[in-house]
């Protein structure tokens, strides 16, 4: 072999030898780590979106909340005190009798 085959062995196994460094010792290890930022962010981006999902929800949650808030105050004003309860107890019986309703256990 002469000294020029010898030098352009030398520079193709350098060569060679630097792209395996730069493959093994960069590229795979940044690879590694985009590949655990990109998992990061879809699950980022998967909480996000069923916040925002949510978020969408809450009005009509709240409207319906205020609404059986009133429901039951209603109710629970129309609850008599201890002296009236009878007559409560009375008013329920005549109401389930005009509606034929049986199995009155008052």
């Amino acid at each position: 072999m002469q000294f020029r085959e010898k030098q352009q062995i030398l520079i193709i196994v350098t060569a060679g030898v630097m792209v395996t460094g730069f493959v093994l010792f960069r590229y795979f290890p940044l690879r590694k780590k985009m590949k655990t930022v990109e998992k990061t962010r879809a699950a980022q981006a998967l909480v996000i979106n069923n916040g925002m999902a949510k978020n969408e929800q809450l009005p009509s949650l709240r409207e319906e909340f205020e609404k059986l808030q009133i429901e039951v105050s209603n109710y629970e004003r129309q609850i008599p005190d201890d002296r009236e309860l009878g007559t409560f107890l009375h008013k329920i019986a005549d109401l389930m009798n005009s509606h034929n309703l049986k199995g009155q256990f008052i």
